[in-house]
């Protein structure tokens, strides 16, 4: 019987004419496709959940003290919108001199002097109805990053078509981060700010070259809200254009936005600079804030000890980054390519004296187009569903506050986890284990 069975088979293999053949090939690769596309979601929701267990479930729910905690989430400082606060006053300010013909002396402290125009429509209101503006232009360009972006990134570059869905659970996931509600708290615009810049990117690299002049004010827009999204401005990179083209976008963009913060006179511009210069200079440091100054003054405070540990991964991660951007330069990848944004997001993040906790909103900004290049990112490479893992957890762990995170500087302080994140992914980027019994295939 089993022989006539294997007989009939074969002949019935011979049959099969090569649209068929082709087709059970399809099949079979679509099959092994949806398989790793499983495992690697499996490892990024396991991230997701350990971090959640860690951080939030056990602290509140799960203590040893059998009762519920309710421990300062947000470090609040009444009145709500403080921040944007102070910023409408000086707007107030700003108009009531023009109605007298007096120009601007002072400008808007640490902040870019064309902070003021952009946000003039302030002055209109009272302040009750600026806030609620302010948080709605917030969670808009937080849902237009998190949530709109990846989607039409995914329709542009065949190689993540339908991965976007993969990424949308973390856009809403997001909304209830720590860093997403400190920055609503504070009335800060970071998270506008951040989200001009990236838009400005998607339109250079991924629209029509006739949209590039849009591309070039977002960008100006984004960098003269706030100084530290300067950054991405060399997101502007094309491995269409020569080096020497590249060079010359970039410090034209560069000289561009220095120039701006002239453009209410040198009195102004030396306001400016002086209180940045100020702003850098102070040293009250808490877990609140994610600046490798603010971390190492931390750590020689009270762990002295490890602080050579801790400047052993800084230095790991600093040639990881010079790495990665060499491996950008030489190879065109849109993996890479996002991976090279979000260590941008990292440095502007952590490269600034102060740098408070509220900057934290642009990690789940930035976590939903990370989780869709992670398919390609990881394909043909051993070890990916470890490393997948261990990045969302660090990626998910600065969604969580540090007031419900006890022990040692390494965990309340969520500047590693930034970093471990970064040396996470260019080990991806740059080594990756590559196997050699895995396919290259990949869920298109």
């Amino acid at each position: 019987m089993r022989t006539y069975l294997s007989a009939l088979w074969s002949s019935r293999k011979n049959e099969l004419t090569s649209a068929d053949a082709a087709n059970l090939v399809c099949r079979e690769s679509s099959m092994k496709n949806t398989f790793e596309l499983g495992k690697i979601s499996v490892a990024i929701f396991g991230g997701l959940v350990l971090s959640y267990v860690a951080f939030y479930l056990a602290p509140i729910f799960l203590n040893s003290a059998e009762v519920m905690q309710f421990p300062t989430f947000v470090p609040s400082f009444p009145p709500i919108g403080i921040d944007f606060r102070w910023l409408w006053t000086i707007e107030n300010e700003w108009k009531e001199g023009l109605l007298h013909g007096q120009m601007l002396k002072t400008g808007a402290a640490h902040f870019p002097p064309l902070t003021l125009p952009m946000f003039g429509w302030a002055s209109l209101f009272p302040f009750p109805v600026v806030y609620r503006i302010l948080t709605f232009m917030t969670l808009s360009a937080y849902l237009s990053v998190a949530t709109v972006l990846p989607y039409l990134v995914s329709r542009k570059v065949p190689e993540l078509s339908g991965l976007w869905l993969l990424a949308l659970p973390f856009g809403f996931f997001g909304l209830n981060a720590y860093g997403l509600q400190f920055e609503i708290e504070r009335g800060q615009w970071n998270v506008i700010a951040v989200a001009l810049a990236l838009w400005a990117i998607y339109v250079y690299q991924l629209c029509s070259p006739k949209l590039k002049p849009l591309a070039y004010a977002l960008m100006l827009m984004g960098c003269q809200m706030k100084l530290y999204p300067m950054i991405f401005i060399f997101g502007f990179y094309s491995h269409k254009k020569s080096l020497r083209e590249n060079f010359k976008t970039v410090s034209a963009m560069i000289l561009a936005n220095v120039a701006l913060i002239f453009v209410f006179g040198f009195e102004v511009a030396q306001s400016f600079l002086k209180s940045v210069s100020a702003l850098n200079r102070r040293s009250e440091y808490g877990f609140a804030q994610i600046s490798i100054h603010s971390f190492f003054s931390l750590v020689r405070e009270k762990q002295n000890s490890l602080y050579p540990v801790y400047m052993t991964v800084w230095v790991l991660a600093i040639a990881g980054a010079l790495v990665s951007w060499f491996n950008v330069i030489r190879k065109h990848s849109v993996a890479n390519n996002i991976v090279a944004l979000f260590l941008l997001l990292v440095v502007g993040l952590v490269l600034p004296s102060h740098s408070n906790d509220y900057k934290l909103a642009l990690v789940p900004l930035a976590v939903p187009i990370v989780v869709m290049s992670l398919p390609i990112l990881v394909q043909g490479k051993r070890n990916r569903g470890v490393a997948i893992f261990l990045l969302l957890f660090f990626l998910t762990s600065t969604f969580y506050s540090y007031a419900t995170k006890g022990g040692s500087i390494l965990v309340q302080n969520n500047f590693m986890n930034l970093i471990f994140s970064g040396l996470i992914l260019m080990m991806l980027m740059n080594f990756g284990f590559s196997s050699k019994n895995e396919s290259n295939a990949v869920a298109r």
